[in-house]
C-alpha cells in the first residue's frame, strides 16, 4: 500500500532538485568561466564567510560542487520516493542549521543591523518549521512505508 506524498514533502524534494542544478550551474561556471563564478559568489553574499571560503578551494571545487550533486540529488529523490533516511537527513541538516544560525545571532551583535536580524530571524523561523514539520504525524507516516530503518 503507498502512502501519498505530502505538499510539504514535494515542495522540499523540489528545492532539493533546484539546489541540485543550481550545482552544476556553479560547477559549470568554474569549468567555464571562474571569474563569473566569482562574481556570482560575492554578489550572492558580499560580506559572507562561504563565498571566500569556496573561492580558497581551487579545483577542489570541482570535485566540492560534484559531491553536491551527487549528495543532495540523492536526499531529493529520496525525499520523492518518501524514504525515511532523507528525511533524517533533511532533520539532521535543518538542525545543524539551526544551531549555526543561532550561534552567528550572538555575532551580529558587533555589526547589527535590522536587515541582518530579520534575515537571521527568517532562518530560524524556517528552520523551526521545517523540523516542525519533518516531526508531524502525517508525514511520519508518509515516510514509514519506505524505510528501511530509522523509523
Amino acid at each position: 500500500m503507498s502512502t501519498a506524498r505530502p505538499i510539504g514533502v514535494s515542495v522540499l524534494a523540489v528545492l532539493y532538485f533546484i539546489a541540485v542544478a543550481f550545482y552544476a550551474v556553479m560547477l559549470a561556471m568554474f569549468i567555464g568561466s571562474p571569474g563569473t563564478l566569482t562574481a556570482v559568489l560575492n554578489s550572492i553574499s558580499p560580506e559572507g564567510v562561504g563565498p571566500s571560503m569556496l573561492l580558497t578551494m581551487g579545483r577542489a571545487l570541482t570535485i566540492y560542487f560534484a559531491i553536491m550533486i551527487v549528495v543532495i540529488g540523492a536526499v531529493a529523490w529520496g525525499m520523492w520516493t518518501l524514504k525515511n533516511w532523507a528525511r533524517w537527513f533533511t532533520i539532521l541538516i535543518t538542525a545543524i542549521s539551526l544551531g549555526v544560525t543561532v550561534v552567528g545571532v550572538s555575532s551580529l551583535m558587533s555589526s547589527f543591523t535590522i536587515v541582518g536580524l530579520c534575515v537571521e530571524l527568517v532562518r530560524i523561523g524556517l528552520c523551526v518549521v521545517i523540523l516542525w514539520y519533518l516531526f508531524t504525524p502525517t508525514v511520519r507516516a508518509a515516510f514509514k512505508g519506505n524505510s528501511t530503518s530509522l523509523a
